[in-house]
């Protein structure tokens, strides 16, 4: 049925997206090849820094496990039996069932490894969720190709991140709201809070959608998997609440390459304006932050809004709220774009040119063709019109897509999309 699905829409779609579908393959295909070849490290900063790290936050969750078992600090720095890893940051229920099981893998690059086909895996329930719920057929070639082109996903498996589980997991959970499956959506609702925290902020939606009472149990569920942890480990949850809430720490008031989110990108600009102080900038990026939260908190709660513009919408709001965000995060909105092209009776100019913002490689070999690894070195200057292309080309893909769904929701009584 699904196979009949796929071939019908490629029999009847014009040339142009028959070609368009089999470059994305082939372009997937480069993403998976460039794990052993390294051919597009250049276009990306990540996979610059880390190309003598690869699977570097992976490896993260790896050690976290053995942490875990062993009974160590979780959140502790600096490598583990010579394995190299960034900070973990997660909940502990990562360590414990994500991390442990892969720990008892010996070697820690198979285990990678193991990882990286777990994610094919996602990515090919994915496609496959996509060509059963894509009802308009000759949206189904353009949903798959969003889904074969978008960048952030090979500088996601490079780095062995999270991010493109999470996103898949509110995919999922969408899709299972939409065919009244609650039970079914709360419990993928879960993991992806445990995963990365901020899907909480679909709390009001389910609470409007589904109960209190089962909103409620599903939280519950989330904090009896993790505080049993923290109360028999104390300081692991000084560490958990350090990394994740630095309350009363130094904002970042300077940009620096690794960053992608809006945020950065205003700090970015303002570096031609030395009058405006990074510190300062906050303030208002704050507060706009905390008026679309307002405004997503009214859409969640008031009428019945389409749920995929709102699970759109929540997750848009990510980089807007976030202070750090890196090029594999944009993964998480990847499925959200699919769902617009699936479900949008009318795509206008604007979101495909927000989704080719954010797909795109950030072009890091343009600003720092030398390959320096130090993001202080000299030869990095954060006044050039290259580097300012740099920090802008994905927040402003961003932020166009968000202003479509808060636009789309406001007006949503005559608007061309299935409930």
């Amino acid at each position: 049925m699904i196979l009949e699905r796929l071939f019908s829409a490629y029999r009847n779609s014009p040339a142009f997206w028959k070609i368009v579908f089999i470059l994305g393959i082939g372009c997937h295909l480069a993403y998976v090849s460039n794990l052993k070849l390294g051919f597009l490290t250049p276009l990306s900063h990540d996979m610059t820094l880390f190309k003598t790290h690869q699977g570097i936050d992976f490896k993260a969750v790896y050690a976290s496990g053995i942490y875990a078992r062993e009974g160590i600090n979780l959140y502790r720095e600096g490598p583990v039996r010579g394995i190299e890893h960034t900070v973990f940051r997660y909940t502990p229920p990562v360590a414990i069932i994500i991390g442990a099981p892969l720990s008892f893998i010996p070697n820690a690059g198979i285990a990678y490894s193991v990882w990286i086909l777990i994610n094919e895996i996602l990515f090919l329930i994915d496609l496959f969720l996509t060509i059963r719920f894509c009802k308009i057929e000759k949206r189904l070639l353009p949903a798959l190709s969003l889904w074969l082109f978008f960048f952030p996903y090979a500088v996601e498996i490079y780095m062995g991140q999270f991010s493109f589980l999470t996103g898949s997991l509110l995919f999922w959970t969408l899709l299972a709201l939409r065919e009244k499956r609650i039970d079914l959506a709360l419990c993928l609702w879960i993991p992806a809070i445990l995963l990365k925290l901020f899907p909480a902020i679909f709390i009001p939606i389910f609470w409007k959608r589904t109960s209190p009472k089962k909103t409620l149990l599903a939280l519950g569920a989330a904090f009896l998997f993790t505080m049993p942890y923290f109360l028999f480990h104390p300081h692991d949850l000084d560490g958990f609440l350090r990394l994740n809430f630095p309350f009363g720490g130094h904002p970042l008031t300077e940009p620096y390459f690794g960053n992608q989110g809006i945020y950065h990108f205003a700090l970015a600009f303002r570096q031609n304006i030395p009058e405006i102080s990074g510190a300062f900038l906050l303030f208002p990026i704050r507060a706009v932050g905390a008026a679309a939260l307002l405004v997503f908190l009214y859409f969640c709660l008031k009428g019945q809004r389409s749920l995929p513009l709102i699970f759109s919408l929540g997750v848009s709001l990510f980089f807007l709220l976030s202070l750090e965000v890196w090029e594999h995060h944009y993964v998480m909105i990847l499925p959200f774009f699919v769902l617009y092209c699936m479900t949008s009776q009318r795509m206008g100019t604007l979101s495909p040119l927000s989704f080719v913002l954010c797909a795109a490689p950030t072009l890091y070999l343009f600003v720092n063709p030398n390959g320096f690894l130090n993001r202080d070195s000299p030869s990095l200057s954060l006044n050039s019109s290259e580097t300012f292309l740099y920090f802008a080309i994905k927040p402003v893909g961003v932020t166009i897509f968000m202003a479509i769904l808060f636009l789309d929701l406001w007006k949503e009584k005559a608007a061309h999309y299935e409930s």
